[in-house]
C-alpha cells in the first residue's frame, strides 16, 4: 500500500521579503525558478531556517510537550490535546501530534528543495555553496532527529519526488541514526566555524542562529549519545570537547542569561522578532494562555540554594512558571555550552573516567550555586548527572529522551504518573492520517 506523506502537498518556504529569517511560503516546491543564483539561494537558506518555528517544532510542541511526556511540566489548560500528553493518553488524531510529525518533515522538503536546487548552480562561488548545502544537511538531521526520538521508527526522506516520499515506509532507528549521522559528518565538514554579519545582525549573533562547525558537533554529539553504543563514548568525548575548547563559547557566569537571546552560552537557537506570536512565551506564561506549569516532582528537585530557582520557579497563583520564554523574542535555545559539559561528563563517567565526570558535572554545579559533589561512585554520579540534567535543561524538551535513552522511563515515570504511564508510552502514536495512508502504528495505540 502506497504511504501518501502529507507534507509532499505542503506549499514550502522560498521567500522574497528581505527581513532576515522571516521569509514566508511563496513558491510551490516543484518550481524550478525557485533558486536561479546565489541571493535566491541565501533566501531559501534563510526560510529553511525560519521553518523551524513552525508550532509543531521549535514553535512550541517540540520543546515542551516531551516536558509534558516526563516529569518536568503537566498540563495547565482545559485543552484535551495538552491533556492527552500529560495523562499519557495520546489520541492518533490529536492535532499537535499531527503538526508534531508534520512540520519537522516540513524542515526536512525544505532542506532537500535546497539540496536538489543549489548544487547545479554554477554561478555561487563553490565555498558559499559547500556551506548552503552543508546547513540544509544540519537541518535535516536535526528535523530526522526530532522525530525519531520521539517517534522511533519513521520515513527517511531525502528527496522532494512526490511518488518516492509515497513509497517510502518507516525505516529502524538505527538506520534513521546513520542518515542523521552523515548529514551531520558532511555538515560538519562544510560548515564554516563562524558565520558572517546579516540583515541587523552582526557574525557574533549570526553564528548563534545559523549552523556553524560547532553546531554539528554538538549535534552529533546528542545523536551518539541518544545511541549510546559502547564505540560511541569517545565520539561523544571528542565532539564536545571540541566546542568546549572553542573560545567562541564561554558558559554564562548567570544561568539566567543563558535565555537572553544570541548567548555567549548559545551554540544554536531558534530566533523570533519582536512581532511575531511566539507561542513559547504565550503559552508558558501567565497572562496569556498559561497552558504548561512545573510538576510537584520538578518543584521537590531543586536542592537549597539552586541560584536556578528563582528563574525557573516563579510563583503564579497556584502554580509556577518559568522565565526562560519571559518575553515574545526569548528564543528556542536548541544546543547550548552546558549540554556539552553534562553529556561529556556522563559520557567520561560510562567510560569509567568518575574523576573527569565528577570535574565537568561540578562546573555546572558550581555556576548554579550547588555544593561541590565528591566521592562518588559510578551509579550514584550517573544519577547525579540525571539530576542535574534534570533541572538545568527543564522546558528544553530533553528531560524525556534522556530518561528513555537510559532505560529510566518505568522507573522515573511509572513512579510519577502510576496510574497512566506504560511501557509503551516511551514513543508517540504515528497520526491517525499517516496510518490511514500507509504507515505501521507503534505498539500500544
Amino acid at each position: 500500500m502506497k504511504h501518501k506523506l502529507l507534507i509532499v502537498s505542503i506549499i514550502l518556504t522560498l521567500a522574497s521579503c528581505t527581513e532576515f529569517l522571516e521569509q514566508e511560503p511563496t513558491t510551490i516546491l516543484t518550481d524550478d525558478s525557485a533558486i536561479t543564483n546565489e541571493a535566491s539561494a541565501q533566501e531559501a537558506v534563510l526560510g529553511m531556517y525560519s521553518s523551524l518555528r513552525r508550532n509543531g517544532h521549535y514553535g512550541i510542541y517540540h520543546v515542551l510537550v516531551p516536558d509534558v511526556l516526563s516529569d518536568v511540566l503537566q498540563s495547565n489548560s482545559a485543552l484535551p490535546n495538552i491533556n492527552e500528553f500529560d495523562n499519557n493518553e495520546v489520541l492518533t488524531e490529536n492535532v499537535f501530534l499531527q503538526n508534531m510529525w508534520t512540520d519537522p518533515y516540513y524542515s526536512i522538503l525544505t532542506a532537500n528543495h535546497i539540496l536538489e536546487k543549489i548544487p547545479p548552480i554554477t554561478s555561487i562561488p563553490i565555498a558559499a555553496k559547500s556551506r548552503m548545502v552543508a546547513e540544509a544537511k544540519f537541518i535535516r538531521a536535526l528535523s530526522h532527529f526530532n522525530l525519531t526520538r520521539l517517534f522511533g521508527d519513521i520515513p527517511i526522506i531525502t528527496t522532494t519526488d512526490k511518488t518516492e516520499i509515497e513509497n517510502t515506509q518507516r525505516q529502524p532507528v538505527s538506520e534513521v541514526l546513520n542518515q542523521i549521522i552523515q548529514d551531520l559528518v558532511d555538515a560538519e565538514t562544510d560548515l564554516f566555524d563562524n558565520q558572517e554579519a546579516i540583515g541587523n545582525f552582526t557574525s557574533n549573533e549570526a553564528s548563534r542562529v545559523l549552523a556553524t562547525k560547532a553546531a554539528a558537533s554538538a549535534l552529533l554529539s546528542r545523536v551518539y549519545l541518544f545511541r549510546a553504543s559502547s564505540g560511541d563514548f569517545d565520539l561523544i568525548i571528542n565532539k564536545t570537547t571540541s566546542v568546549i575548547e572553542n573560545s567562541f563559547y564561554e558558559l554564562e557566569e548567570v544561568y539566567d542569561e543563558a535565555f537572553s537571546g544570541r548567548s555567549k552560552e548559545t551554540i544554536f537557537e531558534v530566533y523570533y522578532a519582536q512581532d511575531e506570536q511566539a507561542r513559547l512565551n504565550l503559552e508558558s506564561t501567565p497572562g496569556n494562555q498559561f497552558n504548561y506549569a512545573v510538576t510537584n516532582d520538578f518543584i521537590a528537585a531543586f536542592e537549597d540554594g539552586d541560584l536556578r530557582k528563582d528563574f525557573l520557579l516563579v510563583p503564579s497563583m497556584s502554580s509556577f512558571y518559568s522565565m526562560k520564554y519571559g518575553a515574545l523574542t526569548s528564543p528556542a535555545v536548541v544546543l547550548r555550552l552546558a549540554d556539552m559539559y553534562l553529556m561529556r561528563a556522563e559520557a567520561r563517567v560510562r567510560s569509567d573516567n568518575l574523576e573527569g565526570g565528577l570535574e565537568d558535572l561540578n562546573i555546572i554545579r558550581e555556576r548554579a550555586g550547588l555544593t561541590l559533589l565528591e566521592n562518588l561512585s559510578k551509579e550514584e554520579l550517573l544519577l547525579a548527572i540525571e539530576k542535574e540534567r534534570f533541572i538545568e535543561f527543564a522546558y528544553e524538551g530533553l528531560r524525556f529522551v534522556d530518561l528513555k535513552r537510559t532505560g529510566r522511563t518505568d522507573a522515573v515515570l511509572g513512579s510519577h504518573n502510576p496510574n497512566f504511564w506504560q511501557s509503551t508510552d516511551q514513543l508517540l502514536p504515528i497520526p491517525f492520517l499517516e496510518v490511514n495512508n500507509g504507515l505501521t502504528q507503534n505498539p500500544g495505540y
